[in-house]
């Protein structure tokens, strides 16, 4: 009997020790690590998009970026800021949730969810719910934005 329980909780262990490691990484304030960094480059990054600030978003963003927004439209670095600066994208309310940092060495993949009011090209859209990936790595000391994935979602 005590061998069956013995055994039990050595597999039992070993599922809570799975379990754990995919659990997304929360940074806590204060806390100076690349997670942290990360973080604050994504709260960075999400203030520059709802202001329009291609001067923060041209440094954040690398020049060899790959943007798919979530219409399937692919654009560059220089296509988006191209966006930016026209006016032609105004973001009229930007908030994110369910923000999740990975890391694999100097490479950061984000996770979650944004929530935006738009105007496109003059045209008030409502207010869309997008899940967003992105990759962010380390470019000469600095960590930059090289790839992001939009996709569009209803019910969240």
């Amino acid at each position: 009997m005590l061998a069956s329980v013995m055994k039990m909780m050595k597999y039992c262990s070993l599922w809570v020790l799975v379990g754990l490691l995919n659990v997304p990484f929360v940074a806590v304030a204060g806390q100076n690590t690349p997670e942290s960094e990360i973080l604050q480059l994504t709260e960075e990054l999400g203030r520059a998009v709802k202001a329009g600030d291609d001067v923060v978003l041209d440094q954040l963003l690398s020049d060899n970026l790959v943007i798919y927004n979530a219409w399937g439209k692919e654009r560059d670095k220089q296509g988006h800021l191209d966006i930016v600066r026209s006016g032609k994208l105004l973001v009229r309310s930007y908030d994110s949730a369910e923000t999740n940092v990975r890391m694999y060495g100097d490479v950061a993949i984000v996770g979650e969810i944004i929530n935006a009011e738009i105007t496109w090209d003059g045209n008030v859209r409502d207010q869309e719910t997008i899940r967003s990936t992105r990759v962010f790595a380390k470019e000469e000391g600095q960590w930059r934005v090289v790839h992001v994935q939009n996709t569009l979602i209803k019910g969240v």
